[in-house]
Order: C-alpha cells, then structure tokens, then sequence
C-alpha cells in the first residue's frame, strides 16, 4: 500500500496514475492527523509513505509515524535541488529522497526497494515474534510495542532502532560486519561513507547508557559486537 501525503491535487493525481500503472494500490491522505488514522489501520501491513514536502514542519512528524507504524517507509519528494535539504530530511527519518522533476523510472525503483527493505527488516520485528516480551539478560524488549525495558525504564523505539537491538541481542559476543548490517537494515544503501549505522548505534549507546553491564563495541575495520556482562 502507498499513502500519497501531497497537498497539490494535481501532483496527487499525477502520482496516484503513476502507482496505478505500476501496480500499486495507493491512496491519498490529506495532513499529518489524516496520516496517522491511515497508518493505524494498517499497522502489520507494509506501507509506503510518499511525502510531497513543502514545508520544514513537516519533518517533526517522521520519528513520530515510525514509531506508530513500524513497518512504514518514507519517501520524500522536493523541489528544493540543495544537499543540505535531503540531508534533513535523512536526519529527521526519512527511507528516501527524490527531487523533482519526477523520474517516473527511478522513483519505482525506490519505492520496490524501500518495500523489500521493508520485508527483510520485518523478521526482526515484534509481530513475527510469538512472546510479546523477551528477555536477553538485562534487557527486555517489548515486541507489541517496539519498547526497551531496562533497570524498570521504558523507552520507546524506532524500527530500526528496535530491529537493530534485537539483532545485535541475538547475537551477543559476536562481532557483526558493518556490511551485514547495512545490508540487513539498508540494502539500498551504496554511499561507502554513510554515517548511518554509527548514528543508529550511539542512538541505543545512549538508551543503554544506564546500564553498565551492557556495552556496544566498535571494532575498528571489522564492525560492532554487543557485550552483556
């Protein structure tokens, strides 16, 4: 499923006709409210968010539709041509980033490869798993509501942050290549400087932070291991 979130009605409808002809099912959403009633109905369904950005409010509300829908890409497309802008948007949770003129071509491609990726982190995800919580010493992880339980705290996940977690407890004591994990979370990644696994790595450093049995470690040139002592 495709949620075209675009306030022009002719780029809406251009849209709509693009994804028709490619085989996809999409529908229109009007606002952020809007956004999130149709990304509640459709919580254990992979969906694609097609965001036509207009303003910098806008980029407030991705950490906030991942948490809601776990199993949501969003694709942003711009007219603004300036790095600085998608390199925003890629901060503030944005799966991807298309400037317009629209390639017709090119933005199937994204979004086929923003839906695999969709399915290949989902094995990672709390709907695949039969108990709601699990411990891994410490650790609990809640996987009815992407959430980290530690020492009694509380803390609310992204999917990749709670998808990279669980990954990374399930293979305790073992170094895992940055190459496996971005092919695991970022398939459609090819920029060999990205930065986006040490992010997504000192994000959970600071979730666990207040736990000192637990550590994330880097192991310069091969990749990161979690150590629960």
């Amino acid at each position: 499923m495709v949620l075209i979130w675009e306030k022009n009605v002719l780029q809406a409808k251009y849209l709509a006709e693009l994804f028709r002809q490619a085989g996809f099912n999409s529908t229109r959403v009007t606002g952020y409210l809007d956004m999130r009633k149709a990304l509640g109905n459709r919580l254990h369904q992979r969906t694609l968010v097609v965001m036509g950005l207009n303003k910098d409010s806008q980029l407030k509300h991705f950490n906030s539709l991942h948490r809601l829908a776990p199993l949501a890409c969003i694709l942003v497309i711009s007219s603004n041509q300036d790095l600085q802008r998608s390199l925003d948007c890629y901060q503030a949770g944005a799966d991807a980033y298309i400037m317009r003129p629209i390639q017709p071509d090119l933005l199937m491609s994204q979004c086929r490869s923003l839906l695999a990726q969709i399915k290949r982190v989902s094995k990672y995800h709390a709907f695949q798993s039969q108990a709601q919580i699990r411990d891994f010493g410490p650790i609990q992880l809640d996987f009815d509501r992407n959430f980290l339980i530690l020492n009694g705290q509380e803390a609310g996940l992204t999917r990749r942050e709670f998808g990279l977690l669980h990954y990374l407890c399930q293979h305790t004591g073992q170094v895992l290549s940055r190459e496996r994990l971005y092919d695991l979370f970022w398939p459609a990644q090819t920029d060999p400087r990205s930065r986006r696994l040490d992010n997504l790595v000192l994000k959970l450093r600071q979730y666990l932070a207040s736990c000192e049995q637990i550590q994330i470690i880097a192991q310069y040139g091969q990749g990161f291991m979690l150590q629960i002592d």
